[in-house]
């Protein structure tokens, strides 16, 4: 198998090899294992749920010292955990968890809870089960939705509610259905419930690691003793089924068809590896997964229930040096983790958290410069910010006093060349001037300004006096296409949305002047069926100088992106917002203008407009889609005269 990682920009990359399988445990002892599901490691030894043969196997890592649990007592352990040298057990069939000690003695028992808030019709099948120091059990029953159920035996068995539940979650058209339906037909709707979680486990510190694979991002969840979820990953997998914690803080979770996910302690994928084994019996993959453990050296155990068999994996030494600068890049300790970010750069040199760990450390040592350019490689923005803001304050203090020698003369040379030629006239320069201002195109075009200042008077010229041209609209329809482009692939790395080295300038440009003409031609068609006085060429008119405030001012937004940091984020936030703004209420006026229509109306065009474009956009996607399948189903005749041609 391959190993990745997780970018800055989001994608799996492959990288280097992080785990390799040492060994495969088939028998133990004498004992063979059927359907297990669950396993724990405690004390350097494995404790495993053997389901299909009711019972615990207690083996050490190399299978040799063998000795059975539950055996007469058990019917279906599916889940398990081992805590302060109590045994705790998930039983499905006897609808109970059983404590054993270490010697393979029952101890206690729990029932399902009395308590009238745990809910009369409430399912207790408990599937999966940990514990803490406190006595507090925690457990998962299958089929009940309300949260983990927590239970406490140093008060006999008792109910102490549910813990964290999950959210709902709600898509648009069952929202839409909720508001239109009547309540006959919403009765016949399925009942929204939360997602279950299907596998828990608690580190050292009594935080709560839990895997619910229908919820996408938050999939796994860190909670803390109020119930709240304080990480968020990535990463997607609905087959996820095994979690346990590692001896770095690092957070394992397996899924089902065999792929290993490591997350740093922040909930940042580290690496992901293994996968399903197609028959071939390789050793690292598998065929139906169901848990995954760890012990104190970092050696992995995953459990294979359909084989019923553990493979055991031990880290590389790329990975060792990983692990240890995140520990010590995790506690603050930067500077210290430095020299062995620095090793594993030598090995994959754009490994993201190598160069995040780097760029730390030179910010700490006040190297700015080596830091933006690592903070960069690991595309963390806020780290990237904060060197840049340290480097720009101390470019301003070095270069200040030039800079305002340089604006100062440059002033005092506009204001001496405007005296001089005020009092000697310089022919050539003033003839060139007025030669340029007699010109119509100047005319038309200087005239984009006064219809931005005053765009009722504006649209008047461009509707009875003829104050644009096709050639001016066309110029300012460029200028407004290159401006977009350009801010797109030269906004500041900070404000950047656009991966670096990624350019589709051409897809870009088609899809702005086709969205633009498809936008106005809309508007026109429906002015035009609802009395409006203006002709198709008046209205792009229109459209195109009230664009004249993003031509104006855009350029310099872009300009300002690029030295400036997070702290003045909302300067250019509000500027492109008046930007917008002013381009909206342009057309707005422009629309209102060029057709004689009271506010009203030009709302009414407006959103009838919006809704034209949307039955234009579905129309075209339907098209799409049928050509499609036409184009396939010539393909077909096409190979299927070819086939009968070959073999006739």
């Amino acid at each position: 198998y391959k190993t990745f990682t997780v970018d800055g920009n989001g994608d799996i990359t492959e990288t280097q090899t992080a785990y390799l399988p040492e060994k495969r445990l088939v028998q133990f002892g004498e004992l063979m294992l059927d359907q297990p599901e669950d396993m724990k490691i405690y004390d350097n030894l494995m404790y495993i749920a053997d389901t299909g043969n009711s019972r615990i196997v207690v083996s050490d890592v190399d299978a040799e010292s063998v000795h059975v649990i539950g055996e007469g007592i058990l019917k279906k352990p599916v889940g398990l955990d081992v805590v302060n040298g109590s045994i705790y057990v998930a039983d499905e069939t006897l609808g109970q968890v059983l404590e054993f000690n270490l010697a393979g003695e029952l101890v206690y028992t729990f029932e399902r809870p009395t308590h009238p808030s745990f809910g009369k019709s409430a399912p207790f099948t408990p599937s999966k089960v940990t514990a803490d120091d406190r006595g507090n059990v925690y457990v998962i029953s299958r089929g009940n939705s309300n949260g983990m159920i927590q239970l406490n035996k140093n008060t006999n068995n008792e109910f102490l509610g549910y813990f964290s539940p999950n959210m709902t979650s709600v898509s648009f058209i069952t929202s839409f259905r909720k508001l239109i339906f009547t309540e006959e037909q919403l009765s016949r709707m399925l009942n929204i419930i939360p997602n279950s979680p299907v596998n828990l486990t608690m580190d050292d510190e009594g935080l709560i690691y839990t895997i619910t694979p229908q919820d996408n991002n938050n999939a796994l969840k860190k909670l803390n003793m109020a119930g709240r979820n304080i990480i968020s990953t990535r990463v997607q997998d609905r087959m996820v089924r095994g979690v346990t914690v590692g001896p770095y803080e690092n957070v394992f979770t397996v899924s089902s068809n065999g792929l290993i996910y490591e997350f740093n302690r922040e909930g940042k994928l580290l690496f992901v590896f293994g996968g399903k084994d197609t028959g071939q019996q390789r050793l690292g993959l598998f065929t139906q997964v169901s848990a995954i453990e760890v012990d104190d050296q970092n050696t992995l155990y995953v459990l294979d229930q359909s084989k019923g068999e553990v493979q055991m994996f031990k880290s590389t030494e790329f990975a060792d040096k990983v692990h240890e600068a995140l520990i010590l890049y995790q506690d603050g300790n930067y500077l210290e983790s430095k020299d062995i970010w620095e090793e594993v750069l030598k090995v994959n040199s754009l490994f993201d958290f190598a160069n995040l760990g780097m760029g730390e450390a030179h910010f700490r040592e006040e190297n700015y410069a080596e830091a933006l350019e690592s903070y960069k490689l690991s595309r963390n923005i806020p780290g990237y910010s904060d060197a840049f803001w340290e480097l720009r304050n101390v470019q301003i203090r070095e270069n200040i006093i030039p800079f305002l020698g340089i604006l100062l003369a440059l002033i005092a040379g506009i204001k001496s060349f405007k005296w001089f030629n005020k009092k000697y006239p310089i022919k050539v320069y003033n003839d060139f001037k007025d030669y340029i201002k007699d010109k119509a195109l100047y005319k038309q075009l200087r005239y984009s300004i006064y219809f931005m200042k005053h765009p009722v008077d504006g649209s008047y010229g461009i509707k009875r006096e003829k104050q644009t041209s096709n050639l001016s609209v066309l110029i300012i329809a460029t200028l407004a296409l290159l401006i977009a482009v350009f801010s797109k692939y030269f906004t500041g790395f900070i404000f950047s949305t656009v991966r670096p080295g990624e350019f589709t300038v051409a897809s870009d440009l088609i899809i702005t002047v086709i969205g633009f003409m498809f936008i106005a031609t809309a508007t026109y068609l429906v002015c035009t069926i609802n009395d409006g006085e203006s002709n198709y060429r008046q209205l792009i008119h229109g459209f195109v100088y009230s664009l004249t405030p993003y031509v104006l001012i855009k350029p310099i937004v872009v300009f300002m992106s690029n030295y400036f940091t997070l702290n003045e984020a909302f300067l250019l936030s509000f500027t492109d917002l008046i930007i917008f703004a002013w381009v909206v209420t342009l057309i707005f006026v422009a629309i209102r203008e060029l057709n004689n229509y009271e506010n009203k109306e030009t709302i009414k065009i407006i959103l009838l407009s919006i809704f034209t474009i949307f039955i234009g956009l579905l129309i075209i996607f339907v098209l799409f889609l049928l050509v499609n399948q036409l184009v396939d189903f010539i393909k077909a005749i096409f190979r299927e005269a070819v086939y009968r041609i070959e073999h006739k």
